[in-house]
């Protein structure tokens, strides 16, 4: 997992307003995380999840990585405060793939606590 850029306008701004209300330097002793999968956005608008991707009961890109994405995002727009996983997992009713999702995803706050990153 690499650095992360903003795609476009709307998410320059939306990250200038997570950065201005969120660091060090306002007072937070932490920020807290949520995610569940990633969202494709192309020139014309979201792309749904990638081809040949399994989905989950509700549709969502099955994406245990996005945790770890988010993670590194935060951190480094954050002016690295601290970060909370507040919620985090998969709509499934299959033990296994439940399972997997949360192994994958813990591997990469793992990744993320290994780099430096305060989780």
């Amino acid at each position: 997992v690499g650095h992360f850029e903003p795609d476009d306008a709307a998410e320059s701004l939306l990250l200038a307003r997570i950065v201005a209300a969120t660091s060090h330097a306002t007072g937070d002793d932490f920020l807290g995380v949520q995610t569940y999968s990633r969202m494709r956005i192309g020139p014309d608008g979201t792309l749904g999840p990638e081809s040949g991707m399994r989905t989950t009961l509700m549709g969502y890109e099955f994406y245990p990585e996005s945790l770890e994405e988010t993670l590194r995002r935060a951190w480094a727009m954050t002016d690295q405060t601290p970060l909370l996983v507040t919620e985090n997992g998969i709509g499934t009713d299959k033990d296994e793939e439940r399972i997997e999702y949360v192994e994958r995803a813990l591997q990469g706050v793992l990744r993320a606590i290994d780099d430096g990153i305060e989780v």
